[in-house]
């Protein structure tokens, strides 16, 4: 294997960076400049906590079945279900829309996805 297929660059390099970042967000504190915050909703919320109600509701009986024929494989099974639950917490978290007033500017952001920042003097005649 080449290294240089693991870069930031490749596919690969970003797809391991993307959920280095998410895992970290789902650890760690958010970073970003420091004013007067506020937090709003891109409304996936629902969504992703849907998805871990209904990974938890699948794991518990599949695991289960599958212990009565091979108890490493109903392990593996549950280790997976649990690393997704947490992996769609991480992105729940990543999703939390955020603003901070800095001086004269609004920077906004929406976890991992997208940054922004707008002057505030632009806002005013909106």
């Amino acid at each position: 294997m080449s290294w240089s297929r693991v870069t930031p660059r490749s596919g690969l390099g970003a797809w391991l960076a993307w959920e280095a970042a998410v895992w970290a967000h789902l650890l760690g504190q958010s970073r970003g400049p420091r004013g007067t915050a506020f937090r709003s909703s891109t409304g996936a919320g629902a969504e992703f906590t849907l998805l871990i109600f209904l990974s938890v509701l699948e794991a518990v009986p599949v695991h289960f079945l599958l212990a009565a024929r091979d108890e490493r494989a109903a392990l593996v099974h549950l280790l997976v279900n649990a690393l997704g639950a947490l992996w769609c917490l991480g992105q729940l978290r990543a999703l939390r829309a955020r603003g901070v007033v800095l001086g004269e500017r609004l920077h906004l952001n929406a976890g991992l996805l997208w940054t922004g920042s707008v002057a505030l003097s632009d806002l005013a005649p909106v």
